[in-house]
């Protein structure tokens, strides 16, 4: 016994020595390699039980301020006491298939959005009230996205003005736009996007370094923007004019930028990250282009339908700092079904419950301009010429039929854009909510929808995102959503949960079949990993 004992001792000397070896990175509380919320709930953990682990703000203590300090640093991507030094950009450069581009690191910090005084008697209506804003730091593209870009993700170029392939991309909507970032982020691993407006304005006007200038970068506006005086009806090469003060091109001129948020009027409130409205008619554009002959100024707002395209307007990536991985954390609720059903609490694509989120015609996973059956992915351009996913030979192409009753995960837009931990519901895991659950008519955030309280007192809001055909929002007052079920008697159309208010009659809510052209929301569901 006194040799194993012995033995035990020195192995566990051993273990220590070598642990104590390792470097982990600054937050790694519970040392499993990562920087991670888990991190946070061990710190707690620690100060609770009185265990000296965990001086992230290396200020030779543990208390609470280390908890503030790594929150902090989870939420921006960086740590508070980071050095950042204004006359050296802090760029990182991807290259996808070839081609590279560059992206800025923004400091976060604090700046009065909209109508400014040096915007002078320039400034419209619906750049006002000025308002005070703080935004985290990310990143953004040094330059607009250019042709040989797009093309590299694309495989194609949809552009008006061509000849050089570092002249901005145009012709494309927001929702191309959409597409273009998915499939960059599934080359890529990472989570590109577009800015919100807050974002672009804040980098527009030089972020932490703005020198207050009217236009990005100047107050001469032919110093760093193609316009309308100096453009010759055309877009040039992106950087070709002066940088601002963040070494940002063309946030002024060349083409307008499409941002995330949907348009909405200003409020005098303070806020912190704002993303625009949960809903609208309109996609927020900014910074004027080669045609514009007056709004380029920094605080200049312009707004079109999210199908719209112009060889005006093109796109800016934007990216969370530290590059972070596609397919985040999205939150679900567990509203005590039977089969133990977890619902998440956004639609694909929304960042909050009352946002309609993405429009997908069923088993596509992105969304495009026009749904219709002459662009639906899975047929030869009608009804009855299905290719994919069906049962009856009425409707399959030549007689097609490949017995396929649910969409593979390849074809799923919840697995494709969140990940493998989610799937769309089966038209069961929908009758389900319909069947056990309480249903309310409500408007939450100025959002009309459906409140739907499950058995355990949990609940879950399905907005009235209503449904895409052909290229406009169907005029109509409901939430449509597909299932992942094809329906069992027309090949043609698939199975989805709808729910709409009728003043007559109340609330409805059901579950049916829709033809599969048709562009609906997904409201996802959570597949166990065990």
């Amino acid at each position: 016994m006194k040799k194993i004992s012995s033995f035990l001792v020195v192995l566990l000397l051993m273990l220590a020595s070598f642990t104590a070896g390792i470097e982990y990175p600054r937050g790694d509380v519970d040392r499993d390699g990562a920087v991670t919320i888990s991190d946070v709930t061990c710190l707690i953990d620690n100060l609770l039980k009185g265990v000296p682990e965990g001086d992230v703000d290396q200020d030779g203590s543990v208390n609470i301020s280390d908890v503030t300090s790594l929150i902090d640093y989870l939420l921006k991507g960086s740590w508070s006491d980071d050095p950042f030094n204004p006359d050296e950009p802090q760029t990182e450069t991807f290259t996808v298939n070839g081609v590279s581009f560059t992206m800025v690191a923004v400091e976060g910090g604090t700046f009065i959005m909209g109508a400014t005084a040096e915007q002078g008697n320039s400034a419209q209506d619906n750049e006002k009230p000025a308002h005070e804003v703080v935004i985290s730091s990310f990143c953004i593209g040094e330059t607009e996205v250019t042709q040989e870009l797009w093309q590299a993700v694309m495989g194609s170029n949809p552009s008006s003005f061509t000849g050089d392939p570092q002249r901005p991309v145009e012709m494309v909507s927001w929702i191309n736009c959409k597409t273009f970032i998915n499939r960059l982020n599934q080359l890529t691993g990472k989570t590109f996007r577009l800015p919100t407006e807050a974002e672009w304005e804040f980098a527009a006007r030089g972020g932490n370094q703005s020198q207050g200038y009217k236009y990005s970068g100047s107050n001469t506006i032919g110093d760093v923007a193609w316009y309308y005086s100096n453009s010759s009806s055309t877009t040039h090469p992106v950087a070709t004019k002066a940088p601002n003060e963040l070494g940002l091109y063309d946030m002024s001129g060349n083409v307008t930028e499409w941002c995330q948020d949907w348009y909405g009027s200003y409020s005098s409130d303070a806020q912190t990250n704002p993303v625009g409205p949960t809903t609208s008619y309109y996609r927020v554009c900014r910074g004027g282009d080669w045609n514009t002959i007056g709004n380029y100024r920094v605080s200049s707002r312009y707004y079109y339908e999210p199908t719209n395209t112009s060889n005006c307007r093109g796109l800016r990536l934007a990216l969370a700092p530290g590059n972070a991985s596609t397919h985040e954390e999205h939150e679900y609720v567990d509203l005590g079904l039977p089969s133990g059903t977890l619902w998440a609490t956004c639609n694909v694509g929304a960042n909050v419950p009352e946002e309609y989120g993405d429009y997908f015609a069923w088993g596509e996973t992105e969304p495009k301009n026009y749904y219709n059956f002459s662009t639906y992915k899975w047929c030869n351009g009608s009804v009855k010429t299905m290719t994919k996913y069906c049962i009856q030979t009425d409707y399959g192409n030549n007689g097609f039929t490949d017995g396929k009753t649910e969409l593979d995960p390849e074809d799923d837009a919840a697995y494709v854009n969140w990940g493998p931990e989610w799937r769309m519901p089966t038209v069961d895991q929908q009758q389900e909510l319909v069947d056990n659950c309480t249903w309310t008519w409500t408007t939450q955030n100025g959002v009309k929808g459906g409140l739907v309280v499950g058995p355990n007192g949990n609940f879950l809001f399905l907005p009235a995102a209503r449904c895409y055909t052909g290229g406009s929002l169907w005029n109509s007052v409901a939430g449509d959503y597909w299932s992942r079920t094809l329906a069992s008697d027309y090949s043609c159309s698939a199975h989805e949960l709808v729910v709409y208010y009728s003043d007559s009659f109340g609330i409805f809510y059901h579950t049916q079949m829709l033809n599969r052209d048709y562009g609906l929301t997904v409201r996802a569901v959570r597949v166990s990993q065990n």
